[in-house]
C-alpha cells in the first residue's frame, strides 16, 4: 500500500510536470514568452527540473526580447547604445548583427545629417550587394553634387559677367531638375529685364572682349547681343577714350572702383554725347578679371540744355523789356508797350508766350483805362450835380467788378443823405416841420443829421412862440377893432346931429 500510494504520488507529480511543460510549449508557440511553471508546486529533484527548464527559457527568451526591443527602437528611429551585456554562441553571433545594425544605422544618421548640414563629401560604402539604402543615398548624394556643381557654375559665370551661361537641365530629375530650371528661368528673367531696360548695358572681360550686351546696346549697331558675345566692346562703341588709359572700364578694372566718364560715342553711324560708368567685377580672391559698363545716352539732354539755356537768355532779355514797361504802366504811363525781339526755331515757343503776358497786360490796362474813365465821368457827374449818375458793373469782372460797385456803393452812400436833406428843405418851404432825417449814418453825415433835426427842433420852437405872440395881437387888434366900431358909430351920429343942426339952421 505504501508502495502504491508514493507511485500515485509520483505518477500525479509526473502528469503535473508534463502539463507545466506542455503549458510552456503551448505559450511559446503562441509567442507569450514571458509565460513560466511555477517550481513552487514540486520539491525534490523535480523542482529543480522545473527551475531549471524556467532558467533555460529565461536564458533563450532574455536575448530575444532584447533583439527585439533594439530592432523596434530602430525601425522607428532610434539608434540604442550597442549591446554589452555578455552571450555566448547563436546568443552572441546575435549580439553582434544587431551592434553592426547600430553602428551602419548610426553612420547613416550622421551621414544623411552632414547632407543637410551640405556636406556632400560624406563616404558612402555599399554593404552588401543588396544594400538598396546605400545605393539609394549614393544616388541622392550624386544628384546633390550634380545640382551643387551646377548651381556653383551658374553663381560664378554670373560674377564673372557671363550671365547667359546656363545649366543642362536634362543632367537632372524630379525636383532637382525643377530646381535647376528655375534658376535657368530666373536667370533668364534677370536677363530679360537687362535686355528690357533702354540704356546700353554691357560686360566685358579682361581684355574688353564683350561677355554680354544688352538689346539697347545691341541695337545702336542694328545688332543682336548674342552676336556680339566674344568681340571688341571698341568695334562696338569707337569712343575717344577707347584703348586709352581714360577708359572708364579699363580704370574701374584697374583701381577696383567705380568709374564715371563723359566722352563721345559711334556705334554704327550715330554720333552720341554719352556718361558711362565702369564697375569693376572681382573674383573670389578679389581680382579684376572684368568690368560691367553702363551708358547714358546725353546727346538729347545736352541738346535739351543748350536750347534750354538760349531760350532762358532769349527770356532774360525780353524779361527786362517787358520790367521796362511795366514800370512805365506802373508810373501812370498807361501807353507803354514792350517790343520784343523775333524768336528763331528754338525760341519761339517763348515768343508766343511772351505775346500772351503782353496781351493780358494789355488787357489789364484797357480794364484800369476803363475804371479810370468811369470815376472821372461820375466825379464830374457830381461836380455838376449829378449824383444819380452810376457806374456799369456788367463790364468788369473778378476785382474790378468788386471795384466798381464799392465806386457806386460810395456814391449811394453820398447821395442818400443829400438826398433826404433835399427832402427835408423842400418840405421846409412848403410849412412842414414835421419832417425828420431818420436812418443809420456815421461820421459827417451823422452830424448833417443832428445839426438837420436840430434845426428843425428850433425853428419849430420859434415858430411855436411866433404863433403866440400873433395869437396875442390878433386878440389886441381885435379890441382895437371893436373899440374902433363904437367910435365910428358915435361919429357917424354926431354926424346926423350935425347934418341935422345945419340942416336946421
Amino acid at each position: 500500500n505504501s508502495l502504491l500510494a508514493s507511485m500515485n504520488k509520483m505518477v500525479h507529480t509526473i502528469k503535473t510536470m508534463v502539463q507545466d511543460v506542455q503549458k510552456l510549449g503551448n505559450s511559446a508557440t503562441e509567442g507569450k514568452l514571458d509565460v513560466r511553471a511555477d517550481a513552487t508546486k514540486f520539491q525534490g529533484e523535480y523542482k529543480k527540473l522545473v527551475q531549471g527548464l524556467n532558467s533555460t527559457l529565461d536564458a533563450i527568451i532574455g536575448p530575444l526580447n532584447v533583439a527585439a526591443e533594439y530592432i523596434d527602437r530602430i525601425s522607428k528611429g532610434d539608434v540604442p547604445p550597442k549591446i554589452i551585456d555578455e552571450y555566448k554562441g547563436d546568443f552572441n553571433e546575435i549580439k553582434n548583427n544587431l551592434n553592426l545594425l547600430i553602428d551602419s544605422t548610426q553612420k547613416i544618421a550622421d551621414d544623411i545629417l552632414s547632407l543637410s548640414q551640405g556636406d556632400l563629401n560624406v563616404s558612402l560604402t555599399v554593404r552588401s550587394e543588396n544594400d538598396v539604402l546605400i545605393k539609394s543615398l549614393k544616388v541622392i548624394v550624386d544628384s546633390l553634387k550634380s545640382l551643387a556643381n551646377d548651381s556653383i557654375m551658374l553663381a560664378k559665370a554670373a560674377k564673372e559677367g557671363k550671365i547667359t551661361q546656363r545649366a543642362d537641365v536634362s543632367k537632372h530629375q524630379g525636383e532637382f531638375k525643377s530646381i535647376v530650371q528655375g534658376v535657368n528661368e530666373t536667370l533668364d528673367s534677370l536677363v530679360g529685364i537687362l535686355d528690357k531696360l533702354p540704356i546700353p548695358i554691357m560686360a566685358i572681360d579682361k581684355e574688353f572682349n564683350i561677355l554680354y550686351m544688352n538689346n539697347a546696346g545691341a541695337s545702336l549697331d542694328n545688332k543682336i547681343g548674342k552676336d556680339l558675345i566674344g568681340n571688341k566692346c571698341f568695334n562696338h562703341f569707337k569712343t575717344s577714350h577707347c584703348q586709352t588709359n581714360d577708359c572708364a572700364c579699363h580704370l574701374a578694372i584697374q583701381k577696383k572702383t567705380q568709374i564715371a566718364q563723359e566722352t563721345d560715342a559711334h556705334p554704327g553711324n550715330l554720333d552720341l554725347e554719352i556718361k558711362y560708368i565702369g564697375f569693376p567685377i572681382l573674383n573670389d580672391k578679389g581680382e579684376s578679371i572684368g568690368a560691367f559698363e553702363v551708358v547714358i545716352d546725353e546727346t538729347n539732354i545736352k541738346k535739351f540744355l543748350k536750347i534750354a539755356q538760349k531760350k532762358a537768355e532769349y527770356m532774360n532779355e525780353q524779361t527786362k523789356k517787358m520790367i521796362v514797361a511795366l514800370e512805365e504802366l506802373a508810373g501812370g504811363n498807361f501807353n507803354a508797350k514792350a517790343d520784343f525781339d523775333e524768336p528763331d526755331e528754338d525760341t519761339k515757343e517763348n515768343f508766343e508766350l511772351l505775346v500772351q503776358i503782353r496781351s493780358a497786360i494789355r488787357d489789364f490796362t484797357h480794364t484800369v483805362f476803363a475804371i479810370k474813365d468811369d470815376v472821372i465821368r461820375l466825379a464830374q457827374e457830381a461836380a455838376n450835380g449829378n449824383l444819380s449818375e452810376r457806374a456799369d458793373v456788367v463790364k468788369y469782372n473778378g476785382e474790378f467788378r468788386n471795384i466798381v460797385e464799392n465806386l457806386n456803393l460810395l456814391l449811394q452812400t453820398i447821395v442818400e443823405p443829400i438826398t433826404k436833406e433835399i427832402e427835408i428843405m423842400q418840405k421846409l418851404a412848403n410849412g412842414d416841420l414835421t419832417e425828420r432825417m431818420t436812418g443809420e449814418y456815421k461820421g459827417e453825415f451823422k452830424k448833417l443829421q443832428e445839426a438837420t433835426n436840430h434845426s428843425i427842433e428850433a425853428l419849430n420852437e420859434l415858430l411855436t412862440q411866433v404863433a403866440v405872440t400873433v395869437d396875442e395881437v390878433t386878440r389886441g387888434a381885435m379890441q382895437v377893432s371893436d373899440a374902433s366900431t363904437a367910435l365910428s358909430q358915435g361919429a357917424t351920429e354926431q354926424a346926423a346931429s350935425l347934418e341935422e343942426i345945419t340942416s336946421s339952421m
